[in-house]
């Protein structure tokens, strides 16, 4: 699957079909060459079974070679004028390696790199604004984000744009929101006076964006499309968000107050270690490793917790639980096919249609 998105992009480069066609062509060839009785597939028969997040912006390293240089250009005008000064560069850059070139690599390092140059002078121009009603100060920061990588995604159609340019959606409603609460409440810090309502806010908001990433993904469950690379990113995204959110409920419940969290209560290591677990068996489910490694830090900070109530001290706990986690995720990598294979004979049919199919 990876080899024929390469070898189609390729062909657009070279002017040998339409770039905007590319999606669609490669799902008609996978489904034909993937469809009829003892065919063998785009792989070969007797290769290993496809992968469905292969990242398909890492091509080659032509790719690597140009985004390097994207980089270290971005950085040398930003350091040497401002942030101001690579905005210009962004967009030729964008209209030359996006548009005209198709390179995916260099396609989101500038994604990334508008969505940085976008939030860093959002707050340069309106930090002084409204010092005393921080909330409205932050949609109106919001929305100068929301529009800039909403003008690069429609241009640039790059997958991970459209994932940011979602998730701007959603953190502008949010932000909305927090500014109605702390308005209704006359709060200055909704984190501090009101950490219930702050909490399901956080919940809301993730839970939202796991299902609007989920709705990407279940519209193409064999993950051929560009749907399935924005839904890879929204999960990149939503993953971490889920954890923070599930943290916070644990800290409001334990202790009422949930500003600056801390994880390092030896009390808080249990359900830490319960919500890293049901997010891995998220990832397992829905086929998605991002759930399973973004709470990596959480859990090693709840083991070396956990390990801290017994004799051992020092160096040893920090390693003994590097040591714990790693083999945690070495199994739960290796076994991945067969432990979701495992999983998904127990959910029920209709679940199983909708989902991503086990290789």
């Amino acid at each position: 699957m990876g080899r024929l998105r390469a070898a189609l992009e390729e062909a657009a480069q070279r002017g040998l079909l339409n770039p905007e066609r590319i999606s669609d062509l490669e799902v008609y060839l996978n489904t034909r060459m993937n469809s009829g009785k003892g065919e063998q597939g785009l792989e070969g028969k007797g290769s290993a079974p496809p992968d469905t997040e292969v990242p398909r912006f890492i091509r080659g390293f032509h790719d690597v070679l140009i985004s390097l240089g994207v980089f270290i250009l971005l950085v040398g005008l930003g350091g040497a004028g401002s942030i101001f000064a690579t905005a210009p560069a962004i967009i030729m850059l964008a209209e030359i390696l996006v548009r005209r070139q198709r390179l995916a690599l260099p396609a989101v390092l500038l994604s990334v790199a508008t969505a940085v140059w976008a939030v860093v002078t959002s707050a340069v121009i309106l930090d002084e604004i409204y010092p005393d009603a921080p909330y409205l100060a932050l949609v109106l920061k919001t929305v100068p984000i929301m529009v800039v990588l909403g003008a690069f995604a429609w241009r640039y159609r790059v997958p991970l744009a459209v994932a940011q340019f979602l998730a701007s959606c959603l953190v502008l409603v949010f932000t909305l929101l927090f500014w109605g609460v702390a308005a209704l409440t006359t709060s200055s810090n909704i984190l501090k006076d009101h950490p219930l309502i702050a909490v399901g806010l956080l919940v809301i908001g993730a839970v939202s964006m796991f299902g609007l990433a989920m709705r990407y993904d279940l519209s193409d469950r064999e993950r051929l499309t560009r749907r399935a690379d924005i839904a890879f990113w929204l999960h990149l995204m939503t993953a971490p968000a889920l954890l923070y959110a599930a943290i916070s409920v644990v800290l409001v419940l334990y202790r009422k107050d949930v500003a600056g969290l801390d994880i390092s209560d030896t009390a808080l290591a249990p359900p830490i270690i319960g919500i890293v677990a049901v997010l891995m068996l998220t990832g397992l489910v829905i086929d998605r490793r991002a759930f399973a490694t973004s709470g990596l830090v959480a859990l090693i900070v709840a083991v070396i917790k956990v390990l801290q109530t017994t004799d051992m001290t020092g160096d040893v706990v920090l390693f003994l639980a590097l040591t714990t986690v790693g083999l945690i995720v070495l199994l739960v990598g290796t076994g991945w096919r067969y432990l979701r294979r495992q999983i998904m004979e127990l959910l029920p049919r209709a679940w199983q249609a909708k989902l991503p199919p086990v290789m």
